[in-house]
């Protein structure tokens, strides 16, 4: 079974990760990228990691638990579009981008179920300071972002809602992995599983 985590800077992917690992699943990720940088170059090679992962992933969830942090879709459907909104990335330069998204996205295999982590930017930044970490300038455009990708999954999802309790939390997650781990193998039998639905930009 393959679990994808996905949500805004701060919202809680980790946890849900550790939630996850303590369950026996394996976190698969990719290699840190050197010299980051918040452009076009830099987008192009998350992508593409990101391209390889997904594909990585689904060669395995068939023979064991995985759980990856983002995936293909949210990181040209959200960064990707931040990245035009804020004009740090050219419409030419997004154009490439979503060219080799929309080339490969239909032929990925998708995860098995989606968990969407939000919190409100007050406790994001709360958390990003435990970790020595600030919260990006631009948070309000990634959570929107999420939120309307959220919308548009297809796929089985639980939403956990990181402004809560922590203890509410955790509670509430052990009922809907629960759920959600029923539905993700009935959904193993369809011939055709989708990311999103309808077309791949809706929503977002």
């Amino acid at each position: 079974m393959w679990v994808q985590v996905f949500g805004s800077p701060g919202s809680g992917k980790e946890e849900i990760v550790n939630m996850l690992t303590r369950r026996g699943f394996e976190h698969l990720k990719p290699k840190p990228l050197k010299n980051q940088i918040d452009s076009f170059v830099g987008q192009h090679r998350f992508l593409s990691q990101r391209i390889a992962l997904d594909i990585q992933a689904a060669k395995v969830a068939n023979r064991k638990n995985i759980v990856t942090v983002h995936g293909t879709h949210d990181t040209h459907l959200v960064y990707s579009k931040v990245l035009l909104k804020q004009e740090r990335i050219t419409q030419a330069e997004f154009d490439v981008l979503d060219f080799l998204y929309q080339e490969v996205s239909p032929i990925l295999e998708p995860p098995n179920s989606v968990v969407f982590t939000k919190t409100s930017e007050m406790n994001a930044s709360a958390r990003a300071s435990l970790r020595g970490a600030t919260l990006p300038p631009d948070f309000r455009d990634y959570f929107a972002a999420y939120t309307g990708l959220a919308g548009s999954v297809k796929l089985p999802m639980v939403e956990v809602d990181f402004d809560l309790d922590m203890d509410i939390i955790k509670k509430d997650f052990e009922f809907n992995f629960a759920s959600l781990r029923t539905t993700a193998v009935v959904a193993q039998t369809l011939w055709q599983r989708d990311f999103l639905r309808g077309d791949r930009n809706d929503g977002i």
